[in-house]
């Protein structure tokens, strides 16, 4: 309780107090007094005092719900519960009624506040009914209604109910029965010349045991059909499907959908939906082949902007301007250290990689060992096997006469020796010299080591001794050769003519063809020739005197290199979440194993291969498909009409985890509110719109939420088609808002909406009931409501009460007193 004073400058006029006590001293002091009060008393009045106190108030408002949603006998019922709510309720001075829709209706002491909606918002009811309860007095709000609210905006609502402790009570009425209606249509990501999908849901087919077909028409064209039968939805109330439709090539494409039944005799249902399509995907295209930015161009078709890299990948390749890279096949020398490490710091901040290719990409390329292996989600572990690469061999054999005997037969038993320890895919050719050199055995494959035995135990020992052009014939004979490793062998005892052997040798050495010696015989004496023949031959030498001292010359070095990962054959892929499997064969596949974290989108059929694998590194995506798109493992590939779209969508997976721009808008009544979240390295971003009809964009000033979050506000007709456009300079986003998208038809409420109302009652604390009053609570009146009492009459009545009292005081007959005695 307080006092408060409507005039309290009035107040200065209490000063003249003690100047009416001072000029009246010549007065009794009662009589001073009586005056003072007196005029203080009409000073205070002046000032209008109201004395401030709480009262227990309760208000009551009955919303009577009379849309054609509810069925005539339910609109009947719902005005008898009314009569029966009113007739409980005392006081109708705290009583409010409200009415939606129908016809007009009288209440005896009653005003009832009319609302004509041809569409029952009942959020806007309520919202109506609030504002009628006084500010700080108890409410009581009931719905008479059958719930099917066409607008989902009950937030506010809900906020004031809790706020202001008022309870909303809901009587549930019976609707009419749904006929079959559009609940809800939506699209996938549209691209400039995509081809998205449309998911539809379709409610109010409980009753309804006919087939539907549901159609798309863009300006009165019909661009797509499905036809639904019966048997789908037979049990359930609700049925979604989708269809494709054809390329977008429209920034901003309106789209009618339309149900009906199968023979389109009778229109059930229509919305219209807009498509805003982004501008085309930015793939950087990192590949060997430079024809191949045009094949992958016109495979992906034109949702994608295709740019191929100059090799090696620059390291101030700016990753900032695409939204995925695509490395196809390419090793670590198109690709350098610094390069990789600035790619992965793109990847970390929502860049896509799309890694394909074969063994140089997986396995040869020496991938394994360099900073992007960490990223992939596949393993790039080179597993090394042991492998003997061929050997090209001539043996040139000394047949000259000092050959004759031992020496000779120790020579042929040395060359069989080094011809056995030969493979088949080796090369071996034999060169006898004896006054002149010929080939005993022209260069061929070892393919039948018998053969090469005897045609060395055919030579005869006869002849002088020429090394010098046998040399050279044996030379020229292993020039040509492809094995790695290519050897000269020289069998002799010695005895040949004296040459410049060191330059032929020499130049022999530097063609990658050693030569090594064995000395034959019992002499030493040509030990140091045929040692340093050897060295400049980069060969070894041998000795051998007689039988005890052979040896066996093996001239093949086992090398280690990395095994082949490449599987050849007929693979089929398989979809590891649906078990789908794909139309198309795989010729060849990288077999490499998965990264535990990885998911494996794509497997073999059989071996369970992974075949595409993808996960998440830092705020991107990195997916790895282990063929060539464009190479032989995909040949067959190519005459298969959804392989564009296929990889289309392996890609934009990818791109989908980097969004520099996201905008949404959503409607209220007459309101879009827009939000426009933004990467973190944009600072300065645009947004513009315009109405369908209009040419121009108008520019949106946007308020700042957070560093990444914008808002806008724009007060619009709900009739109007909205488009919209956000920028940061680089990227740019679209979007678009329908006409009435927050407005469903009368019946053609979804369930989902018509689940808000009871959210709301219950977290308001009320109670829902279905068509009684029965158990209505009843609110008491506990919260106190302020009350002003005004002062002013009862202070002026006391002024004129002091009045009188001061004037018959004053008038009163007082005795007198005369020399000490009363008279």
């Amino acid at each position: 309780m307080s006092v408060t004073f409507l005039h309290p400058w009035y107040a200065l006029l209490l000063v003249i107090l003690p100047f009416v006590w001072f000029l009246g001293r010549r007065f009794s002091r009662i009589q001073r007094s009586l005056r003072c009060v007196l005029l203080a008393s009409l000073i205070v009045a002046s000032m209008q005092p109201v004395l401030i106190h709480q009262v227990a108030q309760q208000h009551t408002v009955v919303m009577l719900d009379q849309s054609d949603s509810l069925s005539d006998e339910a609109k009947a019922q719902a005005v008898v519960l009314l009569k029966q709510q009113l007739a409980s309720i005392q006081d109708k001075a705290n009583v409010d009624v409200l009415q939606l829709a129908g016809t007009p209706i009288a209440i005896d002491g009653l005003a009832v506040h009319y609302f004509p909606s041809a569409q029952s918002s009942l959020s806007q009811l309520v919202s109506q009914a609030l504002s009628l309860v006084p500010v700080g007095s108890s409410g009581n709000l009931v719905l008479l209604s059958d719930g099917q609210a066409t607008d989902p905006h009950w937030s506010r609502d809900l906020t004031l109910l809790k706020q202001r402790g008022i309870v909303l009570n809901w009587i549930r009425l019976s609707a009419k029965p749904q006929t079959p209606f559009i609940a809800n249509a939506e699209s996938d990501a549209v691209r400039i010349g995509s081809q998205p999908a449309l998911h539809v849901s379709i409610e109010g087919i409980d009753n309804y045991h006919q087939s539907l077909s549901l159609q798309v028409f863009k300006a009165d064209h019909l661009i797509a059909e499905k036809s639904l039968v019966a048997e789908q939805w037979r049990g359930h109330s609700s049925i979604s499907t989708s269809l494709t439709l054809g390329a977008v090539s429209e920034e901003f494409t309106a789209v009618e959908l339309r149900l009906t039944t199968a023979d389109k005799q009778t229109q059930f249902a229509s919305r219209q939906l807009w498509l805003a399509a982004q501008p085309a995907y930015s793939l950087l295209f990192v590949g060997n082949d430079p024809q191949a930015e045009r094949q992958m161009q016109q495979l992906l078709g034109s949702g994608f902007q295709v740019v191929q890299a100059k090799l090696p990948l620059a390291a101030d390749t700016d990753f900032a301007q695409y939204q995925a890279v695509m490395l196809d096949d390419i090793g670590s020398t198109a690709l350098p250290e610094l390069t990789q490490k600035r790619l992965l710091t793109a990847i970390e901040n929502g860049l896509g990689l799309f890694y394909t290719g074969g063994e140089i990409a997986f396995s040869k390329g020496g991938m394994a060992t360099q900073p992007l292996a960490q990223a992939l989600p596949v393993k790039l572990q080179q597993q090394e096997q042991q492998r003997e690469p061929g050997v090209s061999l001539a043996i040139v054999i000394d047949s000259s006469g000092s050959m004759q005997g031992r020496p000779l037969e120790l020579a042929k038993q040395v060359a069989r020796l080094a011809v056995r320890k030969l493979k088949p895919q080796d090369q071996v050719g034999i060169v006898e010299f004896y006054g002149t050199r010929q080939w005993a055995v022209p260069m061929q494959a070892a393919l039948h080591p018998d053969d090469l035995e005897r045609a060395i135990g055919r030579l005869q020992a006869q002849g002088g001794s020429e090394l010098f052009p046998a040399i050279q014939e044996a030379y020229f004979g292993l020039k040509n050769s492809h094995n790695r490793y290519r050897h000269i062998l020289l069998i002799t005892d010695a005895a040949v003519e004296e040459e410049n052997y060191q330059r032929l040798l020499r130049f022999i050495a530097q063609d990658q063809i050693n030569v090594s010696t064995v000395l034959v015989g019992e002499s030493t004496d040509g030990e140091q020739r045929m040692a340093e023949i050897a060295n400049w031959g980069r060969g070894r030498f041998y000795a051998i005197h007689n039988e005890f001292n052979m040896v066996e010359i093996n001239l093949h070095r086992p090398a280690t290199e990395p095994q082949s990962i490449l599987r050849r054959g007929d693979f089929q892929l398989l979809h590891t979440a649906t078990q789908t499997p794909l139309p198309v064969h795989l010729q060849d596949y990288a077999k490499v194993q998965p990264q535990p974290a990885a998911q494996v989108i794509w497997q073999e059929t059989h071996s369970g291969d992974p075949l595409v694998s993808s996960w998440r590194y830092g705020a991107g995506r990195v997916s790895a498909f282990m063929t060539d798109p464009l190479g032989s493992g995909t040949q067959g590939w190519q005459q298969w009409p959804e392989y564009g779209q296929w990889l289309g969508k392996q890609i934009t997976s990818l791109t989908n985890m980097q969004q520099h721009l996201q905008l949404h808008s959503e409607r209220q009544f007459n309101r879009l509110q827009i939000q426009l979240d933004v990467a973190a390295d944009v600072r300065q971003p645009t947004l513009q719109w315009k109405s369908q009809s209009s040419e121009s964009w108008h520019n949106l000033s946007l308020q700042q939420r957070s560093p990444t979050l914008y808002h806008a506000d724009l007060d619009i007709k709900n009739s109007a088609d909205v488009l919209l456009q956000a920028s940061d300079g680089v990227h740019l986003q679209r979007a678009a808002n329908g006409a009435s998208s927050d407005i469903a038809p009368e019946q053609q409420v979804s369930q989902q909406w018509s689940m808000l109302l009871s959210q709301v009652v219950h977290l308001s604390g009320g109670v829902q009931l279905d068509g009684t009053l029965a158990n209505l609570p009843t609110v008491s009146p506990t919260l106190m409501g302020l009350a002003g009492l005004s002062l002013y009459p009862g202070l002026l009545f006391a002024a004129l009460l002091l009045y009188f009292v001061e004037l018959i005081y004053r008038r009163w007959p007082r005795a007198l007193v005369v020399s000490g005695t009363r008279v």
